[in-house]
């Protein structure tokens, strides 16, 4: 039994066989084959499927392990030699921060982030803040091992009570803090 495939020509394509196709028309081309010649083409488009599901399943993340860690910035006088604001990693494995938010208080004259070792990231900086001032990071994401830094640099005469938070996820939940 011989199978009519149209595509058959894409997985073996061979020069000179089909005649140019003029601009805005289209052509079929019919191609003929025995039972090997289909099962072998039917193998190579099931197996090119298959490795190409395999590549979008590696590339997708697992959003089922959340992560919201925060930490409630106190009131009082930060100079530059006080020592930075700590968040904590809710648990012992590399965790991915998709969103940051902040609350920057009253009296505050300069807000930095570190994350890791080298990775500062600046929120504030110029004449003491008058009113209470919220800031939204979204569309990121920062990948951080538990080792790395999580901390906020402050300065000014603060007034009123903060908020930082990062939110993400993580792979799986082994170790909680």
């Amino acid at each position: 039994m011989r199978h009519s495939y149209p595509y058959a020509d894409l997985a073996q394509p061979t020069m000179g066989t089909h005649p140019p196709v003029q601009p805005g028309r289209t052509s079929q081309v019919k191609v003929v084959l025995s039972e090997d010649e289909y099962k072998e083409q039917m193998f190579k488009i099931r197996l090119n499927s298959n490795q190409y599901l395999k590549r979008l399943m590696e590339m997708a993340y697992d959003y089922k392990n959340p992560v919201d860690e925060n930490v409630v910035i106190p009131q009082g006088v930060f100079a530059a030699l006080t020592p930075p604001i700590i968040v904590q990693p809710d648990y012992d494995q590399t965790e991915i921060y998709t969103g940051m938010s902040f609350s920057l208080p009253v009296g505050t004259t300069s807000a930095i982030l570190q994350l890791g070792s080298n990775r500062q990231i600046p929120l504030y900086s110029g004449a003491a803040i008058a009113t209470q001032t919220f800031q939204f990071v979204n569309g990121l994401t920062i990948l951080a091992t538990p080792d790395d830094r999580r901390q906020l640099f402050i300065q000014g005469t603060i007034t009123s009570n903060g908020y930082f938070g990062l939110s993400g996820h993580c792979f799986e939940r082994e170790g909680e803090r």
